[in-house]
């Protein structure tokens, strides 16, 4: 687990680098309500993840049934808190910004987040 919250980590710097930067350089299009974005997901793949941890401590083998009910879970639960903040956010001219950066965001984390699920199952087979 410890590996998985330096790898997290890790991603979340080089993703708040990324986001500083754009917030220097195109700050017209650019709101700071991105910051509160990556830390969502920062969040919500950290639950999720420890969850797994979780749950294949003690039993790998529940985890490949229960892998698309949490997949599908998960991405419900980001499609209803990206419409919940488009519709708080009413600013038009960030709002193709915000959208992209959060299927951005969506899309690195929903990756790490599998890839590390996957890892960590292959550590539980091997004990």
């Amino acid at each position: 687990m410890k590996e998985f919250i330096k790898r997290l980590m890790l991603i979340t710097a080089v993703v708040l680098a990324v986001t500083s930067l754009m917030a220097l350089f195109a700050s017209q299009y650019f709101t700071s309500k991105c910051f509160l974005i990556a830390l969502y997901f920062v969040l919500s793949t950290a639950l999720v993840c420890g969850y797994v941890h979780k749950l294949v401590q003690k039993n790998p083998r529940v985890f490949s049934s229960m892998f698309l009910l949490i997949t599908f879970g998960q991405m419900f639960v980001h499609i209803v808190v990206l419409f919940l903040f488009l519709l708080i956010n009413k600013d038009m001219g960030t709002y193709k910004t915000v959208l992209i950066y959060y299927l951005s965001m969506y899309l690195i984390y929903t990756i790490f987040g599998v890839l590390s699920m996957m890892r960590m199952v292959k550590q539980a087979n091997k004990k």
